[in-house]
């Protein structure tokens, strides 16, 4: 518990100090938001369809714009090695990091996707819905993403190779969180696909943080 609180209060101080994890992926957020909304000039009935998925997939590469640096700046610096050294503080350790990345990314994200959704004409109820999918979706890609930010630190070649890592595992929670909200908006069976994404964000939960240690030996030794 040291370790996680330790490791936790660490990454958030950085992050808060910099701004630059948290700001540039909302930026990026608002940014094409904002110009899709504009683009697609004021044809309700189109806006409303599209809004769903606008918002959606911007959150997800909004998200995708932090996860180079999940593990770098240790990596950089050379603690890396030494976290991954004892078996009993690199499970606290990422877990930590991660907890971190959530909170500075895709929390933010989750709260402010639903704010832009107001440009294309959404439903109080749907926007909650849309927040809702998000608070499930974003902790998801998180997770999935620091797979791929683990297996290239050590490589010194990310962004492109990161992308094209974990942007197919990244597929299935994008569609199921737009076919629950858009399933949603249109007074449709919603609860199976937003069961689906409960239970992709279980396993992964489940899974995934005892998988990073290891692919970080891996890749530091590569």
């Amino acid at each position: 518990m040291k370790r996680f609180l330790a490791t936790l209060h660490r990454d958030l101080t950085v992050a808060l100090r910099t701004g630059t994890e948290m700001l540039n992926p909302l930026m990026f957020l608002v940014l094409v938001g904002v110009i899709f909304a504009l683009v697609l000039g004021n044809d309700h009935a189109t806006r409303e369809l599209t809004g769903i998925p606008v918002v959606w997939t911007t959150a997800l590469f909004a998200n995708m714009l932090a996860l180079e640096g999940l593990f770098r700046r240790e990596h950089e610096e050379g603690t890396l090695a030494t976290i991954l050294v004892s078996s009993e503080s690199a499970l606290p350790a990422t877990i930590a990091k991660l907890v971190a990345h959530w909170l500075v990314t895709g929390l933010p994200i989750s709260i402010i996707a639903p704010v832009i959704g107001l440009r294309f004409g959404l439903s109080f109820e749907t926007l909650c819905m849309l927040t809702l999918t998000l608070l499930a979706g974003t902790p998801v890609l998180t997770l999935v993403g620091a797979i791929g930010a683990a297996l290239v630190v050590g490589s010194g070649r990310g962004g492109v190779l990161l992308t094209l890592l974990v942007l197919p595992l990244f597929i299935p929670v994008l569609l199921l969180g737009i076919g629950v909200c858009q399933q949603f908006h249109f007074n449709a069976e919603y609860v199976p696909p937003f069961l689906g994404l409960l239970a992709i964000l279980s396993g992964s939960i489940t899974a995934i943080p005892i998988s990073i240690a290891p692919i970080l030996r891996f890749s530091q030794d590569q």
